[in-house]
């Protein structure tokens, strides 16, 4: 089986502070000045293209529609990407998006992002194709996917959007609800899902994406875990998921790591609460071990149960 994933690839430059310099000296002092404790590392971000380097090193077939740039950072994570066994398809730009983030002990983060191109194709459907998922910032212009976005739905392949933060342009209500299909998985956060619908409880807001004929919702709660409802009977869980350690530690990234880990499960044949729970363990393991975290397949399946076992209908 294959996936086929479109959106961006970005380079992630990331560091942990304890706290941020104000920045009100122009030469080096303690109000411009942060000392860390560890180096800033490099990793391969975006939205897509993170997601795909996770299913591709989880053994899954990607091939990965994207835009990496004719520089240092887009041969680099071109490398990445291949090292992970995913196909890359794609035209070269001329400079490839970036994201340098900090993140100090409260959890706040500063990130200064280069965007970078935001046409990555026109996937089109093929005989092995069994999952679609777009997840870029900035997002695809509406208008282009909904000439390509139907051949999928034609072929009865389940596609996943993650609508990503609302910084940059992304569809709408009306535009969503044209390019839902029976199939369609939609994953957010709850401040994406609040200035999407405007409602400010979760639950509304997630009826309220059914109304416009999402079939399945998925919103990341962060610490909280996730909660996840399908349309059949409207039905609604709370997936918990395990805190995170004390001390400084970056975020970036959690939402394309649990939706790695939510179409793993589908894939596999789990029922979408027990693939957020696979999500969840998924991003708490790759935030919390690095990229070692990753570890074999099946250590990652093994003791799903004892999660599933705290999911409550709500």
């Amino acid at each position: 089986m294959t996936v086929e994933v479109l959106g961006n690839t970005t380079a992630d430059i990331v560091m942990e502070a304890d706290r941020f310099p104000p920045g009100t000296e122009a030469e080096f002092g303690p109000a411009s000045l942060a000392v860390i404790a560890d180096p800033a590392h490099l990793r391969l971000g975006g939205n897509a293209g993170r997601t795909a380097e996770l299913l591709g090193r989880l053994g899954l077939t990607v091939r990965l529609h994207t835009a990496l740039g004719r520089d240092l950072w887009g041969g680099w994570a071109l490398e990445q990407l291949t090292r992970a066994g995913v196909e890359v398809i794609g035209a070269a730009i001329r400079q490839s998006s970036t994201n340098c983030v900090v993140t100090d002990a409260a959890g706040c983060r500063l990130s200064f992002f280069y965007p970078g191109a935001r046409e990555y194709g026109a996937p089109a459907p093929r005989a092995d194709t069994e999952f679609l998922i777009v997840a870029a910032c900035p997002f695809p212009d509406p208008k282009g996917m909904q000439r390509w976005l139907p051949a999928f739905n034609q072929a009865e392949v389940r596609v996943l959007v993650d609508l990503g933060p609302s910084v940059l342009d992304r569809p709408d209500l009306d535009q969503l609800d044209c390019l839902a299909g029976p199939r369609m998985h939609l994953t957010l956060n709850e401040l994406e899902l609040q200035g999407l619908t405007g409602c400010r409880a979760t639950i509304d807001g997630v009826h309220q994406l059914h109304g416009a004929g999402i079939s399945t919702v998925a919103v990341k709660m962060g610490a909280r875990g996730a909660l996840v409802s399908t349309a059949a009977g409207r039905l609604a869980w709370h997936v918990p998921t395990d805190p995170f350690p004390p001390g400084p530690h970056t975020t970036v990234g959690a939402g394309d790591c649990f939706n790695a880990g939510f179409v793993y499960g589908l894939l596999g044949g789990f029922d979408a609460p027990r693939s957020a729970a696979l999500g969840n363990r998924l991003a708490r393991r790759i935030h919390c071990g690095g990229d070692l975290g990753l570890g074999d397949p099946g250590e990652l399946l093994a003791g799903l149960d004892a999660d599933c076992a705290h999911i409550e209908e709500v």
